[in-house]
């Protein structure tokens, strides 16, 4: 509801209290003209010991935003929104349902993640009780329930996120702290490719909800299709201040059915404990002992994902992975991938096997990573190329084989090296054509001068490339273009520069946006352009490597119109030193006045004084000559008055 104001100031006071509903818990008294803090959406952390399979969205605007510098969940009153959560509550009969898409050859569902919270719980869980139905169509247009029910307690764990769900204009508030309710399966729910719904609802030992938060993109109202069912049966899930349809947060977990990848981040091995003895399935010695004096140690020296690593050195010299459980490969293209960390001084090596038999091994390649950082390869002969790598920085290692082409394929930190055929071997010498095993080894006489880590190891028969599975772009209520983007894999991404073009203009990079650099889990990005031309804009991303190569997206098209409303933005950054940006929209033609106020009153400055277009604006502020303190602008129509206040700190 848009506020009119008949004088200068306004005092706003916003009571502590909480109205809540048994569907909706939402805050009674939206905030009006007060500052909201920058924010950066991230991902839901993910915490299991199964594979991520499908994550509902984020939660987390503003990282270390929240009290104790822990990460908060904001309600974007600055949008017009007012909710904190949907009611969920067993107790009340109400639950809440969101889609998802089972991809590839179908999923083994082991574990389901849910989020909620139970106001003034503190950060210790009160949730006892999680209840799952997946349905095959939506609940309320035709679905039929597939599995589970509304009686059994599914939850096996909850615990407390760090996440605070709170209001973009109260950050440290800490009545609201979200926790994980996780439900392990058992029996692995077998779900074939297509679109699926999930419901749930959970029982708590607190006063107030269950509540359920809603997925929260910075710039976004709309950031789904859930449904809330309530005694008066299924309805959109809606926030309740702009009206529009939210998205659930959940996460599901398991296996990809058919899906020939094996990976290996070394989290739940025993730091300190060998490698193969933990896993001799999938890992051996090349003396085929494990346990034994070859075996490599899992360590903390260093990780590129989570804490812990495989380290390759004098004292366990010899790792060897039988990439299990797929067997020795003879046709098909297949992929061997790793991170590697090498510390200045010491040396590395690193080989595929088209035979592993010990001391009668056939060699299909052989790479040296020497102290300095420079390395050499056999492949189809002796010394076929060199290549540089970074010491005491993680890079990737890459092979690939094409087994029905007999071609092999070698890069270092995303850098080509070498291309032969395959079964020409290590030195020339044919090899079968047969992918059995890697190795890795401390290959310097001198024990002290070996030392390689390896994470992220993984053997597939698809590569991991940058791999975007969406790019959208939408306009939010000031003119602004929000734009959202998902991976599904990375590998050695450095970022995405986000470009705009015109109709009439060339392509420009606007803003950059980190990467996750290599992964295998699913990310999503936001961008929100604040500049934004009037008319039809083109974007485009171009992801860049760490060695500088790129790639390019597809274009997105979005066209930003005229106004609807009379609207005065927050000036953006606040607090400022010594200058700001004000974005205003002005539905119609006409004059308008754009002005400064000290707290007693007194103009300070006149931005903006004339006869306008309709239209998005910005303008700047520059406070050089003011001395710190809470300053108010104002805009003016003829028909219309909107105020709000900005801190300068000098």
């Amino acid at each position: 509801m848009k506020q009119f104001f008949s004088v200068l100031f306004v005092f706003v006071f916003v009571s502590g209290f909480s109205f809540a509903q048994d569907a909706m818990d939402i805050n009674p008294n939206p905030p009006v003209n007060t500052f909201i803090p920058e924010g950066k959406n991230i991902p839901t952390p993910s915490e299991s010991d199964f594979a991520l399979l499908f994550d509902g969205g984020p939660l987390i605007t503003h990282p270390t935003g929240g009290l104790g510098g822990n990460p908060a969940s904001a309600v974007q009153t600055a949008l017009l929104m007012s909710l904190y959560g949907f009611g969920n509550q067993i107790s009340a009969g109400n639950s809440m349902a969101d889609d998802f898409v089972v991809t590839g050859g179908g999923w083994n569902i082991e574990e389901i993640q849910f989020f909620g919270y139970q106001t003034n719980s503190g950060t210790t869980s009160t949730f006892n009780d999680v209840r799952i139905q997946i349905w095959n169509g939506p609940p309320n247009a035709g679905g039929t329930v597939i599995w589970g029910d509304l009686t059994t307690n599914r939850m096996t764990s909850t615990n407390w996120t760090t996440i605070y769900r709170v209001l973009d204009t109260g950050l440290l508030d800490s009545a609201r702290p979200i926790m994980r309710i996780v439900a392990t399966l058992g029996a692995p729910i077998n779900l074939a490719a297509g679109t699926y719904w999930i419901q749930w609802q959970c029982g708590g030992t607190g006063a107030s909800g269950p509540w359920a938060p809603p997925v929260t993109i910075l710039g976004q109202t709309t950031t789904g299709n859930a449904l809330q069912y309530t005694s008066t049966g299924w309805a959109q899930a809606l926030d309740t201040g702009s009206g529009t349809v939210q998205g659930m947060p959940f996460q599901i977990y398991g296996t990809p059915v058919g899906d020939n990848t094996y990976f290996e981040d070394f989290e739940t091995f025993v730091a300190g404990q060998q490698v193969a003895c933990q896993d001799p399935v999938n890992w051996t010695t090349w003396s085929n002992a494990p346990c034994g004096n070859e075996d490599a140690l899992v360590s903390t020296n260093y990780a590129f994902s989570g804490t812990k690593s495989a380290l390759i050195d004098a004292v366990a010299p010899r790792l060897v992975d039988l990439v299990k459980p797929f067997g020795g490969q003879t046709a098909g293209t297949w992929y061997v991938d790793f991170m590697a960390y090498i510390p200045a001084t010491k040396f590395g090596y690193y080989n595929i096997l088209a035979d592993f038999a010990g001391g009668a091994s056939q060699w299909a390649f052989q790479a040296y990573f020497n102290a300095g950082g420079t390395g050499t390869i056999d492949a189809g002969g002796a010394g076929a190329a060199t290549f540089t790598f970074p010491n005491d920085a993680w890079f990737a290692v890459q092979f690939k084989v094409d087994l029905d082409a007999d071609v092999a394929t070698f890069w270092v930190n995303g850098v080509f090296v070498h291309t032969w055929q395959y079964t020409l071997g290590t030195f020339g010498t044919p090899v079968p054509k047969v992918l059995d095993a890697s190795d890795i080894f401390a290959p310097d006489p001198t024990p002290a001068n070996n030392a390689m880590y390896i994470d992220d190891f993984r053997f597939a028969d698809t590569p991991i490339p940058v791999e975007l599975t969406s790019f959208t772009a939408n306009v939010n209520n000031l003119g602004q273009v929000v734009l959202n983007w998902e991976t599904a894999t990375e590998v050695n991404n450095q970022g995405f520069e986000i470009e705009r073009r015109t109709e009439t203009s060339e392509f420009r990079t606007i803003g950059f946006v980190e990467g996750y650099g290599t992964t295998t889990e699913p990310r999503s990005y936001v961008y929100t352009d604040r500049t934004a031309d009037m008319g039809v804009n083109y974007y485009r991303l171009k992801q860049v490597d760490f060695n500088g190569t790129y790639a390019y997206s597809d274009e997105v098209e979005i066209e930003v119109n005229g106004p609807l409303t009379f609207d005065l933005a927050q000036n953006y950054p606040n607090p400022f030193n010594p200058s700001t940006s004000i974005k205003y929209s002005v539905p119609e033609s006409g004059n308008i006045r754009l002005s400064v106020f000290n707290i007693v009153g007194e103009e300070v400055a006149v931005l903006v004084n004339g006869f306008s277009q309709s239209g998005f604006f910005e303008v700047t502020f520059d406070a050089s000559n003011l001395s710190t303190g809470v300053y108010l602008y104002k805009l003016q129509s003829a028909n219309s008055v909107q105020t709000k206040k900005m801190m300068l700190l000098k």
